[in-house]
């Protein structure tokens, strides 16, 4: 059996310039990572705070006339629609003629819509 020579290693030239840029690249990669998560993390729980300093829902009352005032005087419903959507909900017109399409209140349209599960 014939010896084989001995094994060497060469070195490797890596200058330290790009080790250094490497190295500041991933640093400041992990940095702006670091920065991200922070925001992301305190607009979650911006959100939650918001959420839960919301009112609960107020359970349904069994009349139709109760939920239409508790819709529309609760003050979030109120700041929510702007005085031409609230006209809007509460006028009677035409939306296509031809078809025979109008538009109700939408108290009238709740009470008709409660009154048709019903039957």
């Amino acid at each position: 059996m014939a010896s084989l020579p001995p094994a060497h290693q060469e070195s490797e030239h890596i200058g330290a310039g790009i080790t250094l840029r490497i190295t500041l690249w991933v640093t400041l990669f992990s940095v702006a990572l670091c920065f991200a998560a922070i925001a992301l993390l305190s607009a979650r729980s911006r959100t939650l705070s918001r959420a839960q300093s919301e009112p609960e829902p107020v359970s349904p009352a069994p009349e139709v006339h109760n939920i239409r005032t508790e819709l529309f005087t609760r003050p979030a419903a109120g700041e929510l629609l702007n005085a031409r959507q609230r006209s809007e909900l509460r006028g009677y017109g035409w939306v296509d003629r031809e078809r025979g399409i109008v538009s109700i209140p939408i108290d009238v349209a709740i009470d008709l819509e409660v009154l048709e599960g019903k039957r």
